[in-house]
């Protein structure tokens, strides 16, 4: 007899959930990057540097929609780099509370989302 954890990863929600989290990440940072560059009149190569995280981030959650394993592993390596380097890369200049804000916001989601697809896709 399953018990209802065991039950839950195995469930089709489990990847629909990891789904929607990672798909809401990447569309938001994609966004960012572009209403970014549009804001600081950056012309369209701008505005592409800006939106490259974004687009990044778009195909590691597109490859995790077809290869869940493979891609919530990228997942959770990129959410771990986020974590370890993001710190580094943003300065001394960013202040405290807004250097964990953003680390929080790049890479919860890829954590939670690469966690989802990968125990979803061990269970099946």
């Amino acid at each position: 007899m399953m018990t209802l954890r065991q039950d839950w990863l195995g469930h089709p929600m489990t990847r629909d959930m990891a789904r929607l989290i990672s798909g809401v990440w990447a569309f938001f940072w994609t966004w960012f990057g572009m209403a970014s560059g549009i804001a600081e009149g950056a012309g369209i190569p701008g505005t592409l540097v800006h939106m490259a995280p974004g687009l990044l981030f778009t195909a590691l959650v597109w490859t995790a929609w077809r290869h869940e394993t493979a891609g919530g592993l990228a997942l959770l390596m990129a959410s771990f780099l986020v974590f370890v380097y993001y710190p580094f890369l943003a300065g001394p200049h960013l202040a405290t509370h807004v250097a964990v804000a953003s680390v929080l916001l790049l890479g919860l989601p890829p954590l939670i989302a690469g966690m989802m697809f990968v125990m979803y896709h061990g269970k099946r």
